[in-house]
């Protein structure tokens, strides 16, 4: 598709009237600088001096609670998750309070609770696990085997 040439612009002289009139920042630098307002230097920012009072205490490492116990248990029982009653036992020798203790089995009993409802969640996402699978049937081709002397 044919473009049309833009134009050639013309460059024209200033008029000597621009050059000699001042810009409105000129004129408000005029301004401050009279002496209706005097010109205030700045102060210059103190530097920051570290004061004299800190002291450096050095911290000591708090060492966190392992839950031995508990540890051992799920070990125990790995990959499968331990009976309810070993992990309230073992809760109580690792001396959890036994408010912890009773979510824990509040817990254990709503997921009891709740199981079949979970299961129906999960087959809607995934669909049924079919026991039967189908056995697909390997179709082998059949390749003719080339002939060195041809190529």
């Amino acid at each position: 598709m044919y473009k049309r040439p833009l134009p050639k612009r013309v460059c024209s002289p200033v008029p000597p009237s621009v050059l000699t009139e001042e810009t409105i920042v000129q004129k408000l630098m005029k301004c401050l600088r009279t002496p209706m307002v005097p010109y205030v230097p700045r102060v210059p920012q103190p530097i920051w001096q570290p004061s004299e009072k800190r002291v450096f205490v050095p911290v000591t490492p708090v060492e966190r609670f392992f839950p031995v116990h508990v540890h051992a248990v799920y070990q125990k029982f790995w990959p499968h998750v331990p009976p309810l009653k070993a992990v309230c036992d073992a809760m109580k020798l690792d001396g959890y309070p036994p408010e912890k203790i009773k979510r824990v089995r509040d817990r254990h009993a709503k997921m009891n609770r709740t199981i079949d409802q979970r299961q129906a969640e999960i087959e809607k996402v995934f669909g049924r696990f079919s026991a039967k699978t189908k056995s697909v049937k390997k179709v082998l081709k059949v390749v003719k085997k080339r002939n060195v002397a041809e190529l």
